[in-house]
């Protein structure tokens, strides 16, 4: 019996089997979990490729018979095991730093199901998605929180960070598998856990950002940090490069980048710091640069619905504008949000009524806004020329943007 895409539960396994079939074939692969991990069977249930299922209902509507041979089950190494998967975000997060910081299991995950089975059991099923991976690495926080009460929030998140098992890759930026057994001997926590460093936009670009480390332990530590920068396309300097810390003790060090060659934009350098305690465990501290587009507009498109009119609370003529952008390609976009986006009001003359509206760390986008013909005190405008002046400063540095447009009060 061949079954159609997504006609692959217990329910219809059961029904087909009750039918007299002595195999059940599904059309496409069997999705994990389809039939539940407390589930039995009594025949096989397979997965035929597609091309397959199209050719042997092909022949059955013309009155034809087909037969398939299924050969005996194999075990195959996974490829993939210990890797990202393809529905995790990766890139750089809204402030410039690589994501993700952490892994965790997230594909073909045993896990407990909605509802009671037949003989009143408890039923179990397989789920994938990045929902299990945070609730995992929920977990793994939970644990380490009861291993070492003497950290805080922030230290638990980097030191689930730090302690991760990567796997063999040659990308140094790339995130591990949460391990908290190495997070529970963890001595030293350096914040942030992945460090911005910033934008470039020239050949020859520096950019930087402070790293604070703390000794998380009840002895001394010698801690030295070394760039590790050879093909990242970056020169860092860290200062300094060796520090001594008590218990208990934090420093902070700077992380200088030069990029004297600048990639293609959009897009990013990426790398790895390497701090080493004396008599403990080493760890990583990935970095990102972000190398954006430049002399593209960030403000533009500004509209207002009336561009003459009187003051009013009720009627307001509604200012349009978009801000930000979003580079690249849909496949691998590149967001530049906005660090502060402001909307201030002028005279026709150009002198400056102050600030009217505010907004901080907001991604690209489409905004809008009332104006109701007041100034930044809430005062009715008298009649005249005035101004709109819509400043946005872009996240990780570089020049702000800003576009004019001017309306009339009556």
């Amino acid at each position: 019996m061949l079954l159609p895409v997504g006609a692959t539960t217990l329910l219809d396994v059961g029904r087909v089997i009750a039918a007299g079939a002595a195999a059940v074939l599904v059309d496409g692969p069997v999705p994990p979990g389809a039939l539940g991990v407390d589930g039995s069977v009594a025949v096989p249930v397979v997965g035929v490729p597609s091309s397959v299922a199209a050719r042997v209902r092909a022949l059955a509507a013309v009155g034809r018979g087909a037969s398939i041979s299924i050969g005996a089950a194999g075990l195959q190494t996974n490829g993939s095991f210990g890797a990202a998967a393809p529905f995790t975000s990766g890139g750089l997060a809204f402030d410039g730093r690589p994501k993700p910081e952490l892994l965790a299991p997230g594909v073909d995950v045993e896990t407990s199901d909605p509802g009671l089975a037949e003989d009143g059991s408890p039923r179990y099923g397989i789920v994938s998605g990045s929902s299990v991976s945070a609730g995992l690495a929920a977990g793994a926080a939970a644990l380490l929180a009861e291993a070492r009460p003497d950290l805080d929030a922030s230290g638990l998140k980097d030191a689930l960070a730090q302690a991760a098992q990567r796997t063999a890759t040659s990308d140094r930026a790339a995130p591990g598998v949460v391990d908290v057994a190495n997070a529970v001997a963890t001595e030293i926590v350096a914040d942030p856990a992945t460090l911005a460093l910033g934008s470039v936009f020239a050949a020859g670009g520096v950019a930087g950002a402070p790293l604070t480390l703390r000794n998380v332990s009840r002895r001394w530590l010698h801690v030295s940090l070394d760039a590790a920068t050879a093909g990242s396309g970056a020169d860092l300097t860290i200062t300094p490069s060796e520090v001594v810390l008590p218990p208990g003790g934090s420093a902070v060090v700077g992380v200088t980048a030069v990029v004297p060659t600048l990639p293609a934009a959009p897009g990013a350098l990426t790398g790895a710091i390497r701090v080493v305690p004396t008599f403990s465990r080493a760890f990583r501290v990935p970095w990102a640069i972000a190398v954006p587009v430049s002399g593209r507009r960030l403000v533009g498109g500004l509209h207002l619905s009336q561009t003459t009119f009187v003051p009013s609370d009720v009627n307001p003529s509604l200012l349009e504008f978009s801000a930000g952008r979003v580079d690249g390609t849909v496949d691998e976009p590149q967001l530049l949000p906005i660090a502060q986006l402001e909307v201030e009001l002028l005279r026709g003359d150009g002198r400056s009524l102050g600030t009217i509206a505010t907004l901080r760390d907001v991604l690209p986008g489409r905004f809008r806004f009332g104006l109701t013909g007041r100034d930044s005190l809430g005062r009715p405008l008298r009649p005249g020329s005035y101004e709109l002046r819509v400043v946005a400063l872009p996240v990780g540095g570089g020049l702000p943007d800003q576009a004019e447009l001017p309306f009339r009060i009556r």
